[in-house]
């Protein structure tokens, strides 16, 4: 919809003028006096009888706000006639007919802008999608040290910082798939000073996944991650397991589903889940061995096709469960996952069973070292 041009003009220049302001103060003012006076009457009536007539406040609104509309049917033609009579006085009237304006136009353009006040939106905590939708709209807008966008005042102003860049870090419950592969990989190797680009490489994900993962790990534990100049670097320092406690707490189960199969697939699929930590442990395994499969595999294998044909009578000795991971494991020695996700696959009670709970630490230790915390 195109806006009327007169209707823009009057808006820019009312909203930097006095007379709006004192017009506003004297509307509002009357209004308050009224509304006042009326609450004194309430009050005045309650000391009399000790009743709250509250049908007196809805009759109190009613009258306010037949008193606002009759107040704009009086005031607002005068403004605007007196506004048309401004043009002529100015010698703009004429300007404005030779326009492709008609008068039927000028008029209500006029009565718009002097029925119409501009108002704003205060954004707090904006976000630049937010933003941007609202400067796409021409929607005039206030964002607290980043951004003010008033057109009816022909105003727009920025801080400079773009907010696709504005890092917040992002309070997490849980780590992402991509978020907790990567804290995985610096409890293992050593990528102090690993910057976004390459911990992308690693991840084998965008540049932006990537600084996704940075953020959640900088949340879970700030000493994390550092910025150094303009590039953001890993700096999980020496103690592993110290930073094993702090991030875990943020991880969760790497398996997004199970399958009970009756039969081995016919591929070479890594042990994982209890299978994989009884080659670290002396833990004893369940009858069948868990393996572990990427979404991937998943499909290749049609291991849900397979899941569904025994569904009807699975066995409860299956052949194999098959452990479907939400992300790709890290490298490990052996036929197995690694050992953190392992640990991670078991259920809760599985873990709080004492005997496995001492297994559990005895492989922490032999995989992140002592722990040195505890030894203070």
């Amino acid at each position: 919809m195109k806006t009327n041009p007169v209707y823009k003009r009057e808006c820019m220049v009312s909203a930097r003028s006095f007379k709006l302001a004192l017009v506003l103060l004297v509307f509002n003012g009357i209004l308050a006096l009224v509304a006042l006076l009326n609450m004194y009457s309430a009050l005045a009536q309650v000391r009399l009888t000790a009743e709250v007539q509250y049908t007196g406040f809805l009759d109190l609104y009613m009258f306010v706000a037949s008193l606002e509309f009759l107040m704009l049917i009086l005031i607002m033609p005068a403004m605007t006639a007196g506004s048309i009579s401004g043009e002529r006085e100015r010698q703009t009237l004429d300007l404005m007919l030779t326009t492709c304006m008609t008068p039927a136009d000028i008029v209500l353009g006029k009565l718009e802008a002097a029925l119409g006040t501009p108002v704003s939106f205060a954004l707090e905590g904006a976000t630049g999608y937010r933003v941007g939708r609202m400067l796409e709209a021409g929607l005039p807008f206030i964002a607290p040290d980043k951004q003010v966008y008033l057109p009816f005042l022909g105003i727009a102003l920025s801080s400079g910082r773009s907010h696709a860049r504005d890092r917040r870090q992002t309070d997490v419950g849980a780590f992402s798939p991509q978020a907790q592969r990567l804290a995985l990989m610096a409890l293992y190797g050593d990528l102090d000073g690993a910057s976004v680009t390459q911990a992308a490489g690693l991840l084998g994900a965008a540049k932006m996944t990537a600084s996704r993962a940075f953020d959640e790990l900088a949340a879970a534990d700030p000493s994390i991650v550092a910025a150094e100049g303009r590039r953001r670097v890993l700096r999980p320092g020496r103690d592993k397991r110290a930073m094993w406690r702090r991030l875990e707490p943020r991880m969760s189960s790497p398996v997004a589903r199970e399958h009970r199969l009756g039969r081995v697939p016919d591929a070479e699929l890594p042990l994982g889940g209890l299978s994989a930590l009884c080659g670290l442990s002396m833990l004893q395994d369940d009858p069948w061995p868990t393996l572990a499969a990427t979404k991937a595999q998943e499909r290749a294998l049609e291991l849900a096709a397979d899941a569904r044909d025994t569904a009807l009578d699975e066995p409860e000795d299956p052949a194999c469960v098959v452990q479907v991971l939400r992300y790709e494991p890290v490298p490990a020695p052996g036929c197995a996952v690694d050992p953190l996700s392992a640990i991670l696959s078991l259920p809760a009670d599985e873990r709080d069973d004492p005997r496995v709970a001492g297994e559990i630490e005895n492989v922490l230790t032999r995989v992140l070292g002592g722990d040195h915390e505890g030894n203070r």
